[in-house]
C-alpha cells in the first residue's frame, strides 16, 4: 500500500486552519498522513478546530509552559490503523510526536520533532544528545522507522 505523507512548517497554523481544512478536504490532494511542525498551538484551539469534519486522528504537541512558538501536529486518516506513542517529554528541548501506524503487517514508528534553534554551541550539543536519546530509546527493532 502506498502512502501519501506530506510535512511542513505552519509557522503558526492557528491563523491558517481555513488553508488547513482545503488540503484535508481536497480531493485532488488526499493525504494519508499530514505532519505540520511550528505550529504554534495552545489549548484555545481544540482538535475539532483543526479538523472539523472528523476525518483524521489528531496527535499534537504543544508547548507545556505556554511560550509562543513551536509545537508539533499530525493528522492521519481515520482508516488507517494507528496508535500514539508517549515520549514522556515534559522537559524536553525539542518537541515531537510519536505514531505506530500498521500497514498491512508491517508497523512504520514515525517520530515527528521540531527542534528550535539555540543560542550556543553547548546547548546545541546537549539538545541533540537528549534528542538521540529519544530516538535510541523508543526506536523498536521490528519495525520501520521514520523520522521527520
Amino acid at each position: 500500500m502506498l502512502l501519501n505523507c506530506i510535512l511542513f512548517n505552519a509557522r503558526s497554523l492557528k491563523n491558517k486552519l481555513p488553508d488547513l481544512h482545503f488540503v484535508l478536504y481536497n480531493e485532488t490532494i488526499n493525504y494519508d498522513v499530514l505532519c505540520i511542525t511550528e505550529t504554534w498551538l495552545t489549548t484555545s484551539v481544540t482538535d475539532a478546530m483543526i479538523d472539523p469534519k472528523g476525518l483524521y486522528t489528531v496527535y499534537r504537541y504543544d508547548r507545556p509552559d505556554g511560550r509562543m512558538g513551536g509545537g508539533v501536529c499530525v493528522l492521519v486518516k481515520a482508516c488507517h490503523n494507528v496508535v500514539y506513542v508517549d515520549l514522556q517529554l515534559s522537559h524536553a528541548s525539542f518537541e515531537c510526536v510519536c505514531f505506530d501506524l500498521f500497514i498491512s503487517y508491517h508497523v512504520i514508528r514515525m517520530f515527528v520533532i521540531y527542534r528550535p534553534p539555540s543560542t550556543s554551541h553547548s546547548s546545541d550539543v546537549l539538545n541533540m544528545t537528549d534528542l538521540i536519546n529519544c530516538l535510541a530509546t523508543h526506536s523498536v527493532n521490528t519495525s520501520t522507522t521514520c523520522i521527520l
